[in-house]
């Protein structure tokens, strides 16, 4: 069974307020899913592309029967994401999400671990 490397959202995006109405008004029980992302390559002066040394975790939110999937986002209209997985999963706490899962790129992550070191 191959496994989607990205997280397809199949709804628009989900900032904190419609996301605490769903947990504590409407009683939706809310899952947390964390995607590791590596920061985008850059090109360097001279024209190489650059490895990502940074990477960030994006969050997710999936409730519903039929699942519902949309991605979270900031006041500013940004991608919620923290460079900690700790932080992610202290936060999500703090909202109300029922469970955390976790979608890693095994084969970029390892890449980006070796080099970085």
């Amino acid at each position: 069974m191959a496994i989607p490397k990205d997280i397809e959202p199949t709804e628009g995006p989900l900032d904190l307020k419609g996301l605490k109405i769903l947990i504590e008004d409407n009683g939706y029980k809310v899952d947390m899913l964390l995607q590791y992302q590596l920061q985008e390559s850059k090109a360097t002066k001279k024209g190489k592309t650059e490895i990502p040394t940074k990477g960030a975790f994006l969050i997710f939110a999936k409730y519903h029967q039929p699942q519902i999937i949309r991605q979270v986002i900031t006041q500013r209209n940004q991608p919620r994401k923290f460079k900690n997985l700790d932080r992610a999963l202290s936060w999500g706490k703090f909202v109300g999400f029922r469970t955390a899962q976790l979608a890693i790129n095994l084969d970029d992550y390892i890449a980006f671990k070796t080099v970085g070191e």
